[in-house]
């Protein structure tokens, strides 16, 4: 096979796969798109005990055809804490059958329905799953919920020497989850040394996050931990 012969099989063979990616890039852009807003509900978000707490779910299609729901279904899958165990917590009401191409409606979604929680502190782990077509498609609404008296945010500050930094929180956690530049290094000091691109990871975070780790026996066979990672 000659060279141009070659040459003309490869780019016939790259056509055809750029053909398909095309064709696939287009076939998905008919296709319904579900978008959730916002895309869970989690810490901080609370209610206080017996007190029940409704979000407005905004459901969009952004695909090009129109969304049909085969189900939406609120699933309870565990609770932790003083007031773990009953059922019912959380129900949905309002969902549309579908949703035109292009188009948003809206739902809504309680947490602790009914005030079945009674004490605190508990977390209510759950989702709301939506099934869909054109084509099958399912995706999930995550929820961690807190139901406690009081939530207080904490308060970030930074401990300085000559050279390092630190973040710490009223809530006792160090390093604030790497957020950069206050995590025990020497990002800003004369001092850094580790400055060049050598593969040994972020210079300007050492320490990650950390916390005190404190556990209790509020009463005999019972344990309970407490910390801020």
């Amino acid at each position: 096979m000659t060279g141009r012969r070659i040459w003309s099989v490869a780019l016939a063979a790259v056509t055809m796969v750029g053909s398909d990616f095309v064709q696939s890039r287009a076939r998905e852009a008919l296709d319904a798109q579900l978008v959730v807003t916002p895309d869970r509900i989690d810490y901080p978000e609370n209610a206080k005990p017996s007190v029940p707490k409704t979000y407005k779910i905004l459901l969009a299609n952004t695909g090009g055809t129109d969304l049909t729901f085969t189900s939406i279904v609120d699933i309870e899958d565990s609770s932790k804490g003083a007031c773990a165990g009953p059922t019912g917590w959380m129900t949905v009401s309002g969902a549309p059958a579908a949703i035109p191409a292009g188009g948003i409606d809206s739902m809504t979604v309680t947490l602790n329905a009914g005030g079945v929680i009674t004490c605190a502190p508990t977390v209510l782990f759950g989702k709301v799953r939506f099934t869909y077509t054109p084509p099958d498609q399912t995706i999930d609404f995550n929820i961690q919920f807190t139901v406690a008296d009081t939530i207080v945010a904490p308060v970030w500050d930074t401990v300085s020497t000559g050279c390092i930094d630190l973040s710490v929180g009223t809530n006792g956690n160090m390093g604030q989850n790497g957020i950069g530049n206050v995590n025990l290094d020497f990002a800003g000091s004369p001092a850094e040394c580790d400055t060049g691109l050598n593969s040994r990871g972020n210079a300007a975070v050492y320490l990650r996050d950390a916390s005190p780790i404190f556990i209790r026996k509020p009463s005999a066979g019972i344990y309970r931990g407490s910390w801020s990672l």
